[in-house]
């Protein structure tokens, strides 16, 4: 990355978590122990910079309606819905914690 787009991420990061610890690294060379199953997040240090951290939040909209088919078949007549999800959809700088199990991650695909 340039430097310019190095100071961009380590911003972000920053906005989201000020007391985050950055690991500046090429090609992931750092211990994954370095960044995993730290113990980094505190309940009580959350609820004190956010005292409503623990209730629940409805952000997303639902598509909320009801389907009548009324000769027992569906009909399309040609029309599809799909959605498009795109990378500003997913990426959100208010995400707070991601939590992994064990067994889902396959530490060769992390190293090339």
């Amino acid at each position: 990355v340039t430097p310019e787009e190095l100071s961009k991420v380590e911003a972000t990061i920053r906005a989201i978590n000020p007391a985050a610890r950055i690991h500046r690294t090429t090609r992931a060379g750092l211990a994954l122990s370095e960044v995993l199953d730290r113990g980094a997040f505190d309940l009580s240090r959350a609820l004190e910079n956010d005292p409503h951290f623990l209730e629940a939040h409805d952000d997303h909209d639902h598509h909320d309606h009801d389907h009548h088919d009324h000769d027992g078949h569906h009909h399309h007549d040609g029309h599809h819905h799909h959605h498009h999800t795109h990378p500003s959809d997913i990426h959100d700088v208010t995400v707070q914690s991601v939590s992994l199990r064990g067994g889902e991650m396959d530490p060769k695909k992390f190293f090339p």
